[in-house]
């Protein structure tokens, strides 16, 4: 099967992270996989080394990649003639966008057309959905909420593919010894932004006792705006939790980080379904996050730990607290996870998205 993903550039996002695991996957099996980015890390502010190894990844696999332009969210035409030539350079047999601009670029294909649409919210105009119903042959949600969700916005059926990772990439570590120190090591995968909800964090730590603020760090894997997160370090100084937080930049080595941590938290104002906590759920490690998108499915799946609503800072100060008292249940999160995460294996997506494909591709003999 000749099969093209769209996605927004070479980047340390969970959708891009996720869409190049499914397209080594695929390749994996025999089927010729292209990723065409829309724009660099350079045209987008993002790490140029991270595009790098990116990309000697996807070389490495055996998936070929190409840039359509970022100069064509401005100028769609140009985007839709760049797919055209690709589609044609590649042979396409399904083309599948991770991006509403991706939709209008394949509006001009003879081949079956997928859209992931990989956010809690719909994003886009009812009026927008209408147009997109007539350019798509099937829409995919990354989890059950998310689907149901995008299915009673644009009144089309939506199939539900949960997002997974890689599971050879993250081993699972013993966690039955005693938190060194009596100090838990949290870590925090995602991007500085907004969304992400580092500001209610800080609060929840800042509510803490006294006494169990200095038995936890919290480091921070991601990159983010210069100005925001400085924006954020001042508020953590004058919240007086900055030494309990440390600012890792961008990371290649998220297994390394997932493998020596305690717990993983997430603070999200919204989510659809992070790879960063799949990421931390098959590596073993316990979870707190927040209740939105479809992180209380990857708990409730695998028992791993527990969502809390986002801006309930006593709530998940309680959680926090507990775990640092009571270190017991972090290896019973622990033990849960690593029993039952095997359902969230990139292979599996790989398998329902093949379904897809050769669905689509058998209705238009």
């Amino acid at each position: 099967m000749r099969i093209m993903h769209v996605v927004s550039s070479p980047a340390a996002g969970g959708a891009e992270v996720y869409v190049k695991d499914l397209a080594k996957r695929l390749a994996k099996h025999g089927h010729d996989v292209t990723i065409a980015f829309l724009g660099s890390a350079k045209d987008n502010g993002r790490s140029e080394s991270y595009e790098k190894n990116f990309l000697d990844d996807l070389n490495a696999s055996g998936v070929t990649w190409e840039f359509i332009g970022n100069e064509c969210r401005k100028r769609p035409w140009r985007g839709i003639q760049r797919i055209k030539t690709l589609a044609k350079k590649y042979r396409l047999q399904v083309y599948h966008s991770h991006l509403p601009f991706g939709v209008i670029f394949g509006m001009g294909l003879g081949c079956p057309k997928v859209y992931t649409h990989h956010s809690i919210n719909p994003r886009l105009s009812w009026l927008t959905y209408r147009i997109f119903n007539q350019i798509i042959d099937r829409y995919v949600g990354i989890s059950q909420v998310c689907a149901q969700r995008l299915s009673d916005y644009c009144a089309q059926d939506v199939t539900p593919i949960l997002n997974g990772v890689d599971l050879e990439r993250f081993p699972k570590v013993d966690r039955s010894p005693v938190l060194k120190n009596g100090l838990v090591n949290a870590v925090v995968v995602g991007r500085i932004h907004p969304h992400k909800g580092y500001y209610f964090l800080a609060d929840v730590i800042k509510s803490l006792p006294a006494e169990i603020q200095p038995k936890i760090q919290v480091s921070i894997a991601g990159e983010g705006d210069v100005e925001y997160t400085a924006q954020l370090k001042q508020f953590l100084k004058e919240s007086n939790v900055a030494s309990r937080f440390t600012f890792l930049g961008n990371r290649s080595d998220v297994p390394r980080l997932l493998s020596e941590a305690d717990i993983f938290l997430m603070s999200s104002e919204q989510e659809g379904l992070p790879i960063s906590l799949i990421e931390a759920t098959v590596s073993g490690l316990p979870c707190i996050v927040t209740d939105v998108g479809g992180c209380s499915e990857i708990i409730e799946m695998c028992g791993n730990g527990v969502a809390v609503e986002y801006g309930d800072t006593e709530a998940y100060a309680r959680e926090l607290r507990e775990v640092i008292e009571r270190p017991e249940k972090l290896r019973r999160w622990s033990a849960s996870a690593g029993d039952k995460c095997s359902q969230l294996d990139i292979e599996s997506a790989a398998q329902k998205h093949l379904a897809v494909y050769e669905e689509l591709i058998g209705a238009r003999k």
